[in-house]
């Protein structure tokens, strides 16, 4: 009877020894001294069996990543920002959202240059803040909605400045062409004035001065205004040359400090 009681105590200690060679953990089996990471949290399997879990600073992510301090990272497909952070002694996220503008994700308080002449700003929530419109052209930077003159051959057409950002997310830039010219060429110089403006052009032939007015539609028209012709330039009524000072034009001809020319 003394040897039976002996066997059976004997069974159950080898089956008690027989339990700790591993833990189980999450059904699998782990050997005495393995770890592994889950997140933030190191898990090891100790010697008596039981698993020990140490935590690591830093923010766990959705992926189950473990991330240090001042981490940044974002989601593009839903435009939203990340930062692992610590607020009374405890590591979280903060999440901000974004701003797409033309497939690309911004961050909140970052500018954006979608052209040279066009300055765009992320606000809170998300909300894209306006500060600049505006069309690259070959003459340099011109607002959203100016109008300008362009010589074309013989004339000048009327071009546009179109800027805008569509529903807050797509910007458009583009340059358009009016039916109607607002603007006259000048005869003998490529420039070209805008409608109801007034200039003196020089006649070679008859060695005098033209005022002419741009009209409706870019036709130009014959005005009276008193200029002075004087070496191939026109010289408005009151005015002097810019290399001679001493002239002036009135009374229809050019009167200089010597007498009149």
């Amino acid at each position: 009877m003394f040897l039976l009681s002996l066997s059976f105590l004997l069974c159950i200690v080898n089956a008690v020894f027989a339990d700790v060679d591993h833990c189980l953990w999450q059904g699998k089996r782990k050997a005495p001294g393995e770890s592994w990471a889950l997140g933030c949290k190191v898990h090891r399997c100790g010697d008596d069996g039981k698993v020990n879990t140490v935590i690591n600073d830093g923010c766990e992510n959705d992926n189950g990543l473990c991330l240090d301090l001042d981490t940044h990272w974002m989601d593009r497909k839903e435009c939203a920002f990340f930062k692992c952070t610590m607020e009374e002694s405890i590591y979280v996220i903060k999440q901000s959202k974004g701003c797409k503008v033309d497939g690309e994700c911004y961050d909140q308080d970052d500018l954006l240059m979608p052209n040279a002449c066009s300055v765009l700003k992320c606000d809170l929530n998300g909300i894209v803040e306006v500060k600049k419109l505006g069309c690259d052209t070959s003459e340099g930077c011109k607002k959203n909605k100016a109008i300008w003159g362009k010589i074309e051959g013989e004339s000048c057409v009327t071009e546009k400045c179109v800027a805008r950002l569509v529903k807050g997310k797509r910007f458009i830039s583009k340059i358009e062409s009016l039916a109607q010219s607002k603007h006259c060429k000048e005869k003998n110089a490529d420039v070209c004035h805008r409608r109801g403006t007034n200039w003196h052009e020089y006649d070679s032939e008859e060695d005098k001065c033209h005022g002419i007015k741009c009209g409706r539609r870019g036709r130009r028209q014959i005005k009276r205004m008193k200029a002075c012709a004087f070496e191939g330039q026109c010289v408005p009524f009151g005015q002097s040359p810019k290399d001679k000072p001493g002239c002036l034009c009135a009374k229809g001809r050019m009167v200089c400090t010597k007498g009149p020319i």
